[in-house]
């Protein structure tokens, strides 16, 4: 069975700002009468503290109050995002055309004449809560959406198998990094990383040990660069790091720690002990005359074929 309106109306609250006891009781009075939660305030100063701290679903403000009067507590609210979308209802005693587009002009939603007529109060306000509560359901809809559309950017930039990024991401991330290293004449190296006789590993254990193999690997890798270093899988077994401002010296020692952590970190699957190990090779710009991105990657690929012809486990620099 589907709750009153009167029992839908127990969570709602909405707060009554005027400097009239008589009209603030009176509007209580009605409100409360369909179980609404009714909060008060005197005063333009009141309400907004009131605001902030009980966040109301409807402000119910008088016209004309002492100091801030109720246009100008309007203003301030609606110019404060997190308080943009509560509806607020202006009551005036004036009659005038010119009264009640000044009342919407400063931003209200709706005005309401004094006295208040109980039938008109409790439309108005039934009105405008609706309209709260679709606005609420599109926010929270978008909220949504953002968060569905953060998840499929994540997805289309990392690599499923490793959770590190992809070659997409690499190839947009290493352009950023050489045109800011390009720009400032700073250094930026690049390692690209093999594993060792992967194909071995995959016909003497099977692919779900490769599968194995290369995710223990990507822990380690993330285990062994910065925050501001890139690890990405660039395909199959190989791999590119990006090392924003360091030096060849630098990316030899970061290297070679990776290097030695592989090494020192066999895979345990299914009870059984696969040992691997990678090769490496870097390269750094501003050396070598490279011009580009494509450059950089492809000599730190001729490292690593120099580093593979030279016995595998190793890290070598392009010359």
């Amino acid at each position: 069975m589907s709750p009153s309106c009167d029992e839908k109306n127990r969570d709602k609250k909405i707060l009554v700002v005027d400097d009239n006891r008589t009209n603030v009781q009176t509007i209580k009075r009605i409100l409360e009468e369909r179980k609404f939660k009714v909060f008060e305030a005197e005063n333009g100063q009141e309400a907004i503290s009131r605001v902030r701290d009980l966040s109301p679903d409807l402000v119910l403000l008088d016209l004309v109050m002492p100091k801030l009067n109720g246009i100008e507590v309007t203003r301030i609210l609606k110019n404060q995002e997190r308080f943009k979308m509560i509806p607020i209802v202006l009551l005036t005693a004036a009659d005038s055309v010119e009264s009640k587009v000044k009342c919407l002009d400063s931003g209200a939603d709706e005005f309401l004449s004094k006295p208040v007529n109980p039938l008109e109060l409790v439309a108005r306000v039934q009105s405008m809560l609706r309209i709260k509560s679709l606005n609420d359901d599109l926010l929270s809809a978008n909220e949504k959406l953002k968060e569905v559309n953060q998840k499929l950017k994540e997805l289309s930039i990392t690599d499923p198998l490793t959770g590190l990024h992809n070659r997409l991401y690499l190839q947009m991330r290493i352009g950023h990094e050489f045109e800011r290293a390009d720009r400032y004449r700073s250094y930026l190296s690049c390692a690209m990383a093999d594993i060792d006789h992967f194909k071995k590993v995959n016909d003497t254990y099977g692919h779900a040990a490769g599968d194995a193999v290369l995710q223990h690997i990507a822990r380690v890798f993330m285990e062994s660069i910065r925050k501001i270093d890139l690890a990405a899988r660039f395909g199959g077994e190989e791999f590119v790091f990006i090392l924003p401002e360091t030096d060849e010296d630098e990316a030899i020692l970061v290297s070679e720690r990776i290097r030695a952590s592989v090494e020192a970190s066999p895979v345990v699957f299914e009870g059984r002990t696969i040992l691997a190990t990678v090769s490496i090779g870097i390269v750094t710009f501003p050396h070598h005359d490279i011009e580009n991105e494509d450059q950089l990657i492809d000599c730190a690929d001729k490292a690593l074929y120099r580093a593979k012809n030279s016995g595998r486990n190793r890290v070598e620099k392009y010359d």
